[in-house]
């Protein structure tokens, strides 16, 4: 039996590669980690530590946090360390188009995670997109080293199981720092063990090729954020809360984008409630000439209702 057949996919990467990974939820981009989809806005960076953050030892959501600081220290070091000085040396040597489009490549192996939580979560336009980006961009694209689908309009739909379950109501639970895999928390922990099942490379790829896989991903992404993780590191008072602020705020983004209105939402979208207009010509957020009731509830994936 190949012995990474049993293993999440998250177990696997961890087991192969010995790489601190937890500093590239900190990059803007947030490439590693987890999936998010393309659609959204990336944050343009790391938002500062706040006054009360950084005089403060406890967080609603960190109890763990003396352990997820030790543990984050253990990451930093490995990538300082290890990944880094690695990520540097491939930066020389590999031009960046070549960089961008293995990031393709290893983005549309991912295909069947994206594909059934698309599905999982009910939308059937992010289903059908990811089905046929899948098939252009392995033929036409080369084994997906061209996102020639992004350039036909179909951008990447890209999900994951702790986003599905956060778009089927499931609180996210206490943040955890894992040794090596880095951030994530109760919920997405459990979305990571249940994608390296629905991934199903490790059968037919003999565990050789898959772990050389791994490495050649994880070192060609921390090269392509090599700019960005170090600019986040000096603008930050306190890197930890950094990377939780970054990590807890896109995961939400993401599943909020995902979910859409919530029944109230929808609700005053067609029949608007005259105390909340009240209330928010109250506050001076008067609407623009012309524009609909309801209208701001559009822009969650850029588009009108």
């Amino acid at each position: 039996m190949n012995p990474l057949v049993d293993l999440g996919g998250a177990s696997r990467l961890a087991l192969v590669l010995g790489l601190g990974l937890s500093l590239l939820a900190a990059a803007p981009t947030a490439r590693a980690m987890q999936t998010e989809d393309a659609t959204l806005p990336v944050p343009a960076g790391v938002r500062e530590a706040t006054p009360a953050e950084a005089a403060t030892t406890e967080h609603a959501g960190d109890p763990f946090q003396k352990f997820n600081r030790g543990v984050f220290v253990f990451n930093d070091k490995v990538d300082g360390w290890v990944l880094r000085p690695v990520a540097i040396a491939w930066d020389k040597v590999i031009p960046e188009p070549v960089e961008h489009g293995l990031d393709n490549a290893f983005e549309n192996i991912r295909f069947p995670i994206h594909l059934v939580n698309n599905a999982l979560q009910g939308r059937i336009d992010g289903t059908g997109t990811t089905l046929l980006r899948f098939l252009i961009n392995s033929t036409v694209g080369i084994a997906g080293f061209f996102d020639v689908a992004a350039k036909l309009g179909m951008p990447r739909q890209n999900a994951d199981f702790g986003q599905t379950l956060g778009v089927w109501g499931a609180p996210p639970g206490p943040y955890i720092v894992w040794p090596i895999l880095g951030s994530s928390n109760v919920r997405d922990s459990v979305g990571m063990v249940v994608d390296g099942y629905i991934n199903v490379t490790g059968l037919f790829v003999d565990w050789p090729y898959l772990a050389a896989q791994r490495v050649l991903e994880t070192v060609n992404s921390r090269a392509l954020l090599l700019d960005d993780i170090d600019r986040a590191r000096e603008a930050s008072f306190d890197f930890y809360v950094a990377v939780r602020a970054a990590y807890d705020r896109r995961r939400a983004d993401a599943i909020a984008h995902r979910r859409g209105p919530t029944g109230k939402e929808e609700e005053n979208l067609y029949f608007p409630d005259p105390t909340e207009d009240g209330a928010a010509g109250a506050s001076g957020a008067a609407a623009p000439p012309g524009a609909k009731n309801g209208a701001g509830h559009a822009g969650r994936d850029g588009t009108n209702p």
